[in-house]
């Protein structure tokens, strides 16, 4: 018996792994499927301890399970589909050409084709192959006159099948991704498009500073919204809104028609400075909405009803200390859980120095029960719940969740007054060190604590176990097939990343499987949008940065005319090329692609991307070589002068950059990185046709920057 080929993605931010699922099963068709498994498998594969199936009552509004990055609409981060167990421990890698990163959220349509974020728009993917394949996508910039980015943590699969989105413009999109056989469409068709932020604020009378951050269905077909973002402080004012479309709005435009607006979007406005941080979940009550500040249940009824709202404590964003091991910190101002559901309870974290988890009764928004969580931490090791917690219901009176520290992922750009919390992207959310050194950067802290119904109707929580030494890169996920909790770790000592099963009694550690070395790599980037850089090396460029390995930089060489003072080339290579005018390519799923041409310094020569025959030799730099490593110097001068020895003399200031990589002709990619030294001196750097190193005089050793030997 085979397992149904499936890609399956726990939320990371730095690993891409395909696992095989199945579909799910009960108990005894659980057992039944793995007895036959288990006879030719391997002795040490892991003994199956099924789980009940997760109690959630279906929101016909919604696709099945796996419809969004939390799975369902009451935000278990839970399945009943039977993840790995041992039997073939293999890792399937697939090889990421287009995207600048691997996808961070995964989600599954109603035919299960995997979305996954795809150069700001979603896309469905083949992520089984030696390469991504894509299948269909939909992007912003090249399908919808560009200027916005899909919001894919937030967006989710409905029960018709279309993809549902929230934008970084204050759209809401619905997008056909498939015909009615589940075939991908090769551009999904936009079938809804409304600005719910000018909407509401015609409504309210008003503006909104808070931008569209989460949406989701009810279960009477009413699409609920809220603004805010990943870090909203109550002391800034910044006014927010929550509320709704209404289906009859939602099922006219679907048919063809319009709406009014002004009277199909419902709007309810909290007090300035409060604004969601999170993703809504939804039941039969209504929408369930946590704050900066408080937890609301929402229902409407011809306008927003408050059945609820629960204040909660914080101590504020949490950021490192200077000094510290970790550079980042938290994600959020209050609660950094998406609020996750059973059928009577509404599970959170607050966000005191302590933590606590909380429940509260779903009818009520009375607090049910509290409980410190990862509280037995070094004081030296901060706390801050940041992914949404597991939450599995027993159907016997215990509801169990698992909470995750992930103290150290925020970038510490959040608490900056000009951040826009709400965008989605690497850049903007997380922090760079994390992003570069590993888990190293993160705390560490995994517990799980029960929450029991007494006889006389009250609960109480406890403690079952709680893990000190694992720092998870990724929203762990239950499946109730297996009995076991699956995540990725990396071990801080060899830097190795693991997909790890933990028992869901004991919480121990029972099966690893290594995915990589955990060394940092440089990019590696494909052909297929504009790109700047030196010779064959090719940065891709978002809003007028350089997107590197190390985050996003001032374009170093903005063109050939503007080349001056703005930026220069250390030692004044001739042969290296510029951009200057526009090409257009087609390619099969992107469509029409930009890209420029090149010329040399003495415009004398035009080549095209990628195609560039040229090696020049650096006489104390080391070898720029096509096909091969190359190396150089760069540094932009600033508006700046220092004095040096003689009072006549005067250097210029200059930041400085160190540009590494591979191109690989037959593959038609690059593999790049640029180094921000600021305005330290530049290191010596020694490059040959294999290798870089990097030569420290003052610590006295060498570092190998980069292999092409991997």
């Amino acid at each position: 018996m085979k397992l149904t080929r499936r890609s399956f993605l726990s939320a990371s931010a730095l690993t891409l792994l395909a696992c095989g699922l199945a579909p799910a099963a009960s108990a005894a068709e659980t057992n039944g499927l793995f007895s036959g498994l288990l006879e030719s498998s391997a002795e040490t594969a892991l003994p199956p301890n099924p789980l009940t199936a997760k109690v959630v009552d279906p929101n016909p509004f919604m696709g099945r399970s796996e419809s969004n990055i939390h799975h369902d609409c009451y935000n278990t981060d839970s399945t009943d589909a039977v993840l790995p167990i041992g039997i073939e421990p293999e890792v399937n890698v697939a090889m990421e050409k287009i995207n600048p990163n691997a996808s961070p959220a995964i989600f599954f349509d109603n035919f299960d084709n995997p979305v996954v974020p795809l150069l700001g728009g979603l896309a469905i993917r083949d992520l089984d192959a030696a390469e991504v394949v894509t299948l269909g996508c939909f992007s912003p910039a090249k399908h919808d006159g560009g200027g916005y980015v899909i919001q894919s943590s937030y967006s989710f699969v409905d029960g018709r099948n279309l993809i549902v989105c929230p934008t970084s413009h204050n759209h809401v999109l619905m997008l056909k991704a498939t015909d009615e056989t589940g075939t991908p469409l090769p551009i999904f068709e936009k079938v809804l498009d409304i600005n719910i932020k000018a909407a509401a604020e015609r409504v309210l009378g008003r503006t909104l500073e808070q931008n569209l951050l989460s949406i989701v269905f009810d279960y009477e077909g009413n699409l609920w919204f809220v603004t805010g973002g990943f870090r909203i402080y109550p002391d800034r004012g910044q006014q927010g809104a929550m509320g709704y479309i209404s289906h009859a709005a939602i099922e006219s435009i679907l048919a063809g028609g319009t709406a009014d607006l002004d009277h199909e979007v419902h709007v309810y406005a909290p007090q300035p400075g409060e604004g969601a941080e999170n993703g809504i979940a939804s039941c039969r009550e209504g929408a369930v909405i946590l704050t900066n500040l408080a937890c609301y249940l929402l229902r409407a009824d011809n306008g927003v009803d408050i059945v609820w709202r629960t204040p909660y404590a914080s101590a504020g964003a949490k950021d490192s200390r200077e000094g510290a091991a970790t550079t980042g910190g938290g994600l959020a101002w209050g609660s950094g859980c998406s609020p996750s559901l059973s059928p009577e309870l509404v599970f959170f974290t607050d966000n005191l120095e302590t933590v606590s988890l909380m429940a509260l009764d779903i009818r009520t928004g009375a607090v049910a029960a509290s409980c410190p969580v990862i509280d037995e931490l070094p004081a030296n090791m901060p706390v801050s719940v940041e992914n949404s917690a597991i939450v599995y219901d027993h159907g016997n009176g215990t509801v169990s969740t698992i909470v995750c520290n992930w103290f150290g992922a925020g970038s510490p750009n959040l608490a900056k007054p000009d951040s826009d919390s709400s965008i989605q992207s690497y850049e903007n959310i997380y922090d760079r060190n994390w992003l570069r050194k590993g888990n190293c950067m993160i705390m560490p802290g995994v517990e799980r604590v029960d929450t029991v119904k007494k006889a006389d109707g009250s609960w109480a929580m406890k403690s079952v176990w709680c893990r000190d030494d694992l720092s998870d890169t990724s929203m762990m996920k239950l499946s109730t097939a297996t009995g076991y909790i699956y995540g990725f770790v990396q071990d801080v000592d060899s830097g190795m990343w693991q997909y790890i099963a933990l028992d869901f009694n004991s919480g121990k550690t029972v099966l690893t499987v290594e995915l990589s070395t955990g060394e940092v790599g440089l990019y590696g980037l494909g052909l297929t949008d504009v790109y700047y850089g030196v010779g064959n090396v090719c940065f891709l460029t978002e809003d007028l940065s350089v997107r590197t390995l190390y985050g996003s930089l001032p374009i170093i060489l903005p063109s050939y005319e503007g080349i001056g003072d703005n930026a220069r080339i250390f030692y004044n290579m001739l042969n290296t090329y510029y951009p200057t005018t526009v090409l257009t390519r087609n390619y099969d799923v992107l469509g029409e692609q930009s890209e420029l041409g090149w010329r040399n310094r003495e415009n004398t020569e035009e080549h095209l991307i990628g195609k560039s025959a040229f090696s020049v030799f650096i006489t104390s730099d080391g070898v720029m070589n096509r096909d091969e490593i190359f190396c150089a110097r760069m540094w932009k001068h600033l508006p700046t002068q220092t004095l040096v020895q003689e009072p006549d003399y005067y250097r210029q200031d200059t930041d400085n950059y160190l540009l590494i990589g591979w191109y690989d002709d037959d593959a038609e990619s690059a593999r790049a990185a640029l180094l921000d030294l600021g305005q330290d001196e530049f290191p010596d750097i020694i490059a040959n046709n294999d290798c870089i190193f990097l030569l420290d005089y003052a610590e006295n050793n060498v570092t190998m920057l980069y292999s092409s030997a991997g």
